[in-house]
């Protein structure tokens, strides 16, 4: 029954019910989305006012590459090894190992594969065919993701010494200038989260969700600052130019900047802050030209 309630209402509840709803839910309080104040009430106001069409062009994880490539160069692109529009054409056994499937237009699916042997490929199939089954407007109301054809993308995967994946960083950009870098440690074991600034100094913040009245991802070890920090600044800074506010997802692997991805919407606009006085202090540098 709950599963039936949820599908009905991401399907048919219109945008300016759902999202103030859906707010009151996730925060335990109303947002202001008429007049927003915070940054959390800034991204769901850009839900309902902000879209461009290039948007749809830039969260499609294959149409964003070359959308990258014009800006910073080829050379910041994870390797392609293929891309499919039906799941029935992926050929395990012809692709390099390792690598990771992606789907071009959602977040969060990816599958990676070090050795196909390991895997059943019926099973595997089944699985991306939900996925691609799956459009991720509904429930996020983010316009940007309701028209991008679904598809998969296969990489390479980026590796370091002892096949280790390598760390991820997010720098959240506004208005063309870093504020905040995220960093998510050992997320497949004892997921945590940190916030540096631009001089690698830690934030005294979480900003993730929560479950049972605590944050999902608290603060975690201290993370040494990246050598090649202000290229990845400068490399998110190059991309950002055309956004009030976007997520720049990069790799640092053995010395080189990878692209990752471009969020519009930190965690779907969902994702609290503790103290929540940061939430008001970021959304104070989003300048929103039309909001009153």
């Amino acid at each position: 029954m709950r599963q039936w309630i949820e599908y009905m209402a991401a399907h048919y509840v219109p945008t300016r019910l759902y999202l103030p709803l859906v707010y009151r839910w996730r925060f335990g309080r109303w947002g202001n989305l008429r007049r927003p104040a915070t940054l959390n009430e800034k991204l769901h106001w850009k839900k309902m006012h902000g879209y461009e069409p290039f948007h749809t062009v830039v969260c499609d994880k294959y149409a964003v590459r070359d959308w990258v490539a014009a800006r910073i160069g080829e050379r910041y692109l994870i390797p392609l090894v293929a891309v499919l529009d039906d799941a029935e054409r992926l050929d395990l056994a012809r692709l390099p190992q390792p690598c990771i499937i992606k789907t071009t237009h959602a977040s969060g699916q990816n599958i990676i594969i070090r050795d196909e042997c390991q895997v059943e490929e019926k099973e595997l199939k089944a699985r991306l065919r939900g996925w691609m089954s799956h459009n991720e407007y509904y429930l996020s109301r983010e316009p940007q993701y309701k028209d991008v054809k679904p598809r998969l993308i296969v990489e390479q995967l980026l590796t370091e010494a002892h096949g280790n994946i390598p760390m991820d960083f997010k720098l959240h950009c506004f208005h063309g200038t870093v504020e905040m870098i995220q960093v998510d440690i050992d997320r497949f074991t004892d997921h945590r989260r940190n916030f540096y600034d631009v001089s690698w100094q830690l934030l005294p913040f979480t900003w993730c969700f929560w479950r049972r009245g605590r944050p999902l991802w608290p603060n975690g070890r201290a993370v040494a600052r990246p050598e090649n920090l202000e290229k990845m600044i400068a490399v998110a800074q190059a991309l950002s130019k055309e956004f009030d506010y976007v997520r720049v997802d990069l790799y640092n692997c053995d010395g080189r900047v990878y692209f990752g991805e471009l969020t519009l919407h930190h965690g779907g606009g969902w994702e609290r802050f503790d103290p929540p006085s940061y939430d008001l202090f970021y959304g104070d540098k989003l300048h929103l030209r039309d909001a009153r």
